[in-house]
Order: C-alpha cells, then structure tokens, then sequence
C-alpha cells in the first residue's frame, strides 16, 4: 500500500489527471451505453454543446473561482491562508455546498428576472439533456 501511495504522491497534477479521468470515463460510459446513438442531435448541435462545455468548463466557472479568490483576499487578506491547514474533506464540502447553493438561486433568479429569463430559457425549452 506504501508504494502506491509514493507513486501517487510521484505523479505531478495528478488532480488535474483525475478530474480529466472522471470526465472521461462518464463520456465513454454513455457512448457505449447507447443514449447517444438516439439523440436527434446534428454535428452542429454536438459542435455548439461541446464548445459552450469547454467554455464553461475551462473558462468561466475557473474565472469565477479566480474573481472570488481575488475579492476574497482585497476585502480580508488576513482570511487568505485560513483553509489551508483543514483536511481536504471539509473543504470540499463547504466548497460544493455553497457552489449548489449559489447555482440554486441563479437558477431561481432567472426565473423571476426577464434580463436572466432571456439566457436561461435555452435551458427549458431543449428537447435533450445537453452536457
């Protein structure tokens, strides 16, 4: 058990690796599991789906993480070492809860503000679930 954990330990980005991994796996899961195979989807729409997936992915949500950590440390520098000794675990807890609850109440807000309606009724009138 020692030596995998050296080799894990070995291996530089290896989050990076894993979180990539995850998102491979589901993808291939649900090639072969044939949900994919009855999409009405054309190239066009799998071209815009996976293009505002990277974009989101790679550019906006890491953006948003980069702003708050940025505000976060102008408004109370002295807070910005303070996880930073916590396991991993709580951390991530409190990172996915206040991320679902944030994503809550955009999702609420655009219901009941027209300027957010108009981006957010993409999301309610698709035929398929998208990415």
């Amino acid at each position: 058990m020692e030596n995998i954990e050296s080799l894990l330990k070995g291996i530089a980005s290896l989050d990076y690796y894993l979180v990539f991994g995850i998102l491979l796996f589901f993808a291939l899961f649900e090639i072969f599991a044939g949900y994919l195979k009855s999409t009405k989807r054309n190239l066009g729409d799998w071209l815009q789906e996976a293009g505002g997936f990277v974009v989101l992915s790679l550019l906006i949500k890491p953006g948003i993480v980069l702003i708050v950590i940025l505000c976060g440390n102008f408004i109370a520098p002295q807070l910005s070492t303070f996880f930073t000794s916590w396991n991993i675990f709580p951390v991530l807890a409190i990172y996915l809860f206040t991320d679902d609850l944030l994503q809550y109440w955009y999702h609420r807000s655009a219901h009941e503000y027209e300027f957010l309606w108009k981006l957010h009724r993409a999301h309610h009138q698709a035929e398929e679930m998208g990415f």
